[in-house]
């Protein structure tokens, strides 16, 4: 019924907004990709959408003409949320509770209710203007408590943080890092990929000195190279680890992005082509920490 379109229609434009950035993945190829580019993104959209639709379908239900009827809609909301966050492998991308981590004082609440506890948070703050009007007989003070309790409730959620803040000082160090970002253009086409000039761009962006009182990499404790910056596997050039750790002085360590093959144990039978990893690489050339993405979103990866 018109509920389900009201809540779709919302959705809708909340997720094409949230969702512009996937089209930077079509503008790699451009072409013919250019003109899939707003349907892709509008139809994802519309899909998500679905969720707030349904959720919007299911408040009407049980709505009422009576101040609850914010909670109930922001009930529903919160579950779509949690849904679209989890069925199907889950998409919980831009959550409503995003709207409550403005800065680091605010986000400190997610340790206590988590990210969808913030989305139920931010929907029925929300939604408080809405028991402004109709007036049903209250004065315009009545009607007007529910909203400045919503301010205050964010108000108690930055003072939360800085207590949690100030109780939990960030402890500075003299840790220094060196950023590189190189142009690697052999992304496109992996059988373009030259390993050995790409490992020499890096190492010669990485050791160069900005000044003669530039120290290089004497004095970093990071380098970071960008994610998937190598394209092809360290398994099809294993000299290139020799050289990064020729390239590292002895307490330094490299933060870099890097595809990496599944080992044996990690096959189990199913296809896998591999990982978009984070790699921490030290001074002997081993890999002492790891991190691999493990949920690909739309467009972004599956493109």
């Amino acid at each position: 019924g018109p509920a389900f379109w009201i809540g779709f229609a919302f959705g809708w434009g909340y997720f094409t907004v949230a969702f512009h950035w996937l089209g930077a993945a079509f503008l790699l190829e451009g072409g013919f990709f250019l003109v899939l580019m707003p349907v892709a993104i509008l139809a994802l959209a519309a899909l998500i959408a679905l969720f707030w639709g349904l959720a919007s379908a299911l408040a009407h239900l049980c709505w009422s003409h009576g101040p609850w009827r914010i909670v109930t809609l922001a009930a529903f909301i919160s579950a779509a949320e949690f849904a679209r966050g989890t069925m199907f492998t889950g998409f919980p991308f831009d959550l409503l509770g995003y709207a409550l981590t403005a800065n680091v004082e605010m986000m400190q609440l997610a340790s206590l209710v988590g990210v969808y506890g913030l989305t139920a948070l931010a929907a029925l703050l929300a939604l408080t203007p809405a028991l402004i009007w109709p007036a049903d007989g209250r004065t315009l003070a009545a009607r007007l408590v529910p909203f400045f309790l919503a301010v205050a409730a964010i108000a108690a959620q930055i003072g939360y943080g800085h207590v949690r803040l100030d109780a939990n000082p960030t402890v500075a160090s003299d840790t220094k890092a060196r950023l590189v970002q190189p142009i690697i253009t052999e992304h496109t086409n992996w059988a373009l990929a030259n390993p050995p000039d790409i490992v020499t761009r890096l190492i010669d962006l990485s050791t160069s000195k900005t000044s003669p009182s530039d120290p290089g990499l004497a004095d970093k404790s990071l380098v970071v190279w960008p994610e998937s910056v190598f394209p092809f596997f360290m398994s099809q050039y294993p000299e290139g680890l020799a050289r990064i750790a020729r390239m590292l002085p002895e307490r330094t360590v490299l933060l870099t992005g890097a595809p990496r093959e599944p080992e044996a144990d990690e096959t189990s039978g199913e296809p896998n082509p591999g990982y978009n990893a984070l790699l921490a690489i030290n001074s002997e050339g081993e890999t002492i920490a790891r991190y691999d993405q493990s949920h690909l979103v739309p467009s972004g990866d599956y493109l």
